[in-house]
């Protein structure tokens, strides 16, 4: 898997489309003047993949320009992407088009709308490329955080800006950024192939082989501590056993196995209780069952007693004070009769009783009324007494069987001494039994550990193989191996580009991210070597001997390389260089020509599996350079076309 560049498309605000094609599998060349809008294409080519921000230029192309797309090239199928440019003000837009068919026209401008996101067209990019799930894990003296490897993270190789390219400390593609220099480092490992593909799944098989040897582990330590230590606790059982008369043996084994074997045997016997302890127990447990529901029946009798008794005790009460009452009101009785009520006049003085005074007829209801209600309080009374009488008499009998129950009881308790014995002999075996029981539940059902110890053994093997195929050094011995192959390649074009120090090997390191001539006195990094066109070099024999690998072992990366202004380090970027104007300067055409011609030569050898794209100032007249020229942009050709900055057509717009 992995993809090319096939075109890039721009779509004014107009709705008109400019279309810049490119050949697949080889090197594309685009030349012309400064200001024409070369070094703009890396920007768009990058804002169509993702970019959280968009760092196409200012200026005539965001001005005139809508939407930017670009169409990929896959092994099968197509894909084009397209994003609209942020309106003023914003860094980014989210509005992004997305489709994939096996073949594809560029849509026109009214079918462009949203169909993905930056963060779902990141995941499909990175599929398309053949980015697998991944996982870098920093090593434990390290407080980056984990993270997987994308689109974005492949993209540090694809790409050499103006100013990068010339760069003499930095080697990569946006390197110079905080944080970028160390993912780079981070992620290098996985597309150079050291990390293997199958990464994460190792991850998963060795983290459940662990489990799996901690469990065996466990079983074998719960069976060694059985055998050591428990055979006294199993010896202790089966003595034990012998003592109550469960085990006739008279001699223990000293083997746990035999001992565990006679403990299963006894747990295995028969056992009940007799039928005469099942007998007299029921007898006793009769007699002690009637004499509590005896006592429960004397308790609540003796309550209902008890309560009669207050009743009457306030009866007599009630009788004393009323009869105190009555005894004050029978004075009434001086005045008297006159026609069948009673005489107003005062018995002492004759004289009628004053208004202010009780009648006499109030006095006399009220006599009459205590009268009646001492005469009915006493009437209940003999009741009362009766069933006080009668609930003493229960009382009585109650006590009897009570003490009768008791007596038995005693004599039962005494008379069954051997009873007991038993019971206590029979009750001492069931529990013996019962703790057995408890012990041969809880040792490990597999004693024999031999297959775990065997199981162990093979477990533990798979473990360290996997440690040595995901171990940290592991993977530097491979980046190591892997980079000695790609070394071979940069001391062989460092030579053919004539660098500085070529007659001496040169390296990657790829723990400073540089190249290094190694001489006899010292090793020598590009930021301590001279000339730009040696820094340039650099980035050159880099890129294409890093590319070169990737494609080799098809690693996860584009099968692009879109390099800027190569020969910038020869002549003046900002001039117009074409065959007249360096036509005296020979031997930086020559230089510059090698460049060209070891790209072209080494992509090739792997045709169609790498495409190139450059462009640059320099324009030559060698037959080979120009057909590699895809488009010229010089006597007024440029990426955006005339037509769509021109004055009407921006007040047009």
């Amino acid at each position: 898997m992995s993809f090319q560049i096939a075109s890039i498309c721009l779509y004014n605000k107009k709705g008109e489309k400019r279309i810049l094609n490119f050949k697949l599998g080889t090197l594309n060349i685009i030349t012309g003047d400064s200001k024409t809008g070369k070094s703009a294409l890396i920007e768009i080519i990058d804002y169509c993949f993702g970019s959280s921000d968009c760092r196409i230029p200012e200026g005539i192309i965001r001005q005139t320009v809508s939407w930017v797309g670009i169409k990929l090239k896959l092994i099968e199928d197509e894909v084009f992407i397209a994003r609209k440019l942020p309106e003023t003000g914003f860094n980014t837009s989210g509005e992004i088009y997305y489709n994939v068919k096996n073949i594809l026209e560029i849509p026109e401008f009214s079918e462009l709308k949203r169909t993905t996101s930056s963060e779902t067209l990141e995941d499909l990019l990175s599929k398309h490329v053949g980015i697998s799930e991944n996982l870098f894990i920093p090593q434990v003296s390290q407080t980056r955080k984990s993270f997987s490897a994308n689109i974005r993270h492949a993209l540090y190789f694809s790409f050499q800006n103006q100013d990068e390219l010339i760069s003499k400390r930095h080697l990569f593609h946006k390197q110079s950024e905080q944080y970028i220099y160390q993912t780079i480092k981070d992620v290098l490992p996985y597309f150079l192939g050291a990390v293997d593909k199958n990464y994460l799944d190792k991850l998963t098989e060795l983290r459940d082989l662990k489990r799996k040897k901690n469990e065996i582990e466990l079983r074998i330590r719960e069976s060694e501590f059985v055998k050591g230590s428990g055979v006294s606790k199993a010896k202790k059982l089966l003595i034990e056993a012998r003592d109550i008369g469960l085990h006739t043996e008279t001699d223990t084994p000293d083997d746990w196995s035999d001992i565990i074997r006679e403990l299963t045997k006894i747990k295995k016997m028969p056992f009940s209780f007799t039928k005469i302890a099942i007998n007299e127990e029921e007898e006793f447990n009769r007699l002690v069952e009637e004499r509590s529901d005896a006592i429960t029946e004397y308790k609540k009798i003796k309550e209902q007693l008890n309560s009669l008794k207050l009743v009457s005790n306030e009866r007599n009460k009630f009788i004393d004070e009323k009869g105190y009452q009555l005894s004050r009101l029978k004075s009434v009785d001086l005045f008297p009769l006159s026609n069948g009520s009673l005489n107003q006049n005062c018995p002492l003085c004759n004289n009628i009783v004053t208004e202010g005074s009780p009648t006499l007829n109030k006095i006399m209801l009220s006599k009459e009324k205590l009268s009646k209600e001492i005469k009915n309080v006493t009437e209940f009374s003999p009741k009362l007494k009766n069933t006080i009488r009668s609930l003493e008499e229960r009382l009585g009998k109650l006590q009897d069987k009570i003490k009768s129950k008791n007596d038995l009881i005693e004599t039962l308790q005494k008379s069954n001494i051997e009873m007991e014995e038993l019971k206590d002999r029979e009750t001492r075996r069931a529990y013996f039994l019962g703790r057995i029981g408890l012990y041969l539940e809880s040792i490990p059902e597999v004693v024999d550990n031999k297959n775990d110890q065997k199981a162990l053994e093979i477990i533990t093997s798979k473990i360290n193989t996997l440690l040595d195929e995901i171990s940290f050094n592991s993977i530097q011995e491979r980046i190591e191996s892997f980079v000695s192959i790609i070394n071979i390649n940069l001391s062989s074009w460092s030579k053919f580009l004539e660098l500085e120090h070529c007659e001496y090997s040169y390296r990657f390191d790829y723990n400073k991210l540089t190249v290094i001539a190694d001489t006899p006195e010292n090793p020598i990094p590009m930021d301590k070597m001279g000339s730009g066109a040696n820094w340039v070099g650099c980035h050159l024999i880099a890129y294409l001997a890093l590319n070169s690998w990737f494609t080799k072992k098809n690693c996860p990366v584009p099968r692009f390389v879109f390099i800027d202004q190569p020969s910038q380090a020869y002549f003046p970027p900002d001039e117009d260089i074409n065959e007249t104007s360096i036509a005296d300067h020979e031997k930086e055409k020559n230089a510059v020509l090698k460049m060209y011609q070891l790209i072209f030569d080494e992509i090739n050898k792997m045709q169609p599996q790498l495409q190139f794209i450059i462009t640059d100032h320099a324009e030559f007249k060698e037959e080979w350079f120009q057909k590699l020229i895809i488009e010229k942009w010089r006597g007024g050709d440029k990426l955006i076309p005339e037509s769509w900055y021109s004055e009407n057509s921006l007040q047009t717009a």
